[in-house]
């Protein structure tokens, strides 16, 4: 069985584009860019990412700051990734340890970029049907 998306995590200034070209030809893949404090070299320099445009489908995994701004309602940051990067996002992903979390903001980010929007989290007693019927633009 074909699987109907797969998603690499970590696209960065040293990665080769060609190679994500070739792998996006073959197989049904979303690319993620980490988004984070710039104390790790885990996350890109925008300045390089543009060469990849919009030839390939991408992800935005918010992490740090950024995802605790977002949480709160505070999308200044977020929108100029999202809007102002010369780069497109199909899914943006935010990674957070708080807990707990309102979903209604999740659901106005979902909407204010229409980006589908996914909450990563290593919580492990959550009502997955509750979010789900409640929040349909928002993935758990």
């Amino acid at each position: 069985m074909r699987p109907s998306l797969i998603t690499f995590t970590g696209v960065d200034e040293h990665t080769n584009p060609e190679t994500l070209f070739e792998l996006s030809n073959l197989y049904p893949i979303e690319f993620g860019i980490l988004i984070g404090d710039r104390k790790s070299p885990r996350f890109p320099n925008f300045k390089a990412l543009p060469k990849f445009a919009q030839t390939i489908k991408f992800s935005c995994h918010f992490c740090g700051h950024y995802s605790n701004d977002i949480l709160r309602a505070d999308f200044q940051e977020a929108s100029e990734i999202l809007i102002e990067r010369g780069i497109y996002f199909e899914r943006a992903q935010i990674n957070s340890r708080e807990q707990p979390i309102n979903l209604e903001v999740l659901q106005m980010f979902a909407e204010a970029f229409d980006v589908q929007t996914i909450w990563q989290t290593r919580a492990s007693a959550i009502d997955y049907s509750y979010f789900h019927n409640r929040y349909p633009d928002v993935k758990v």
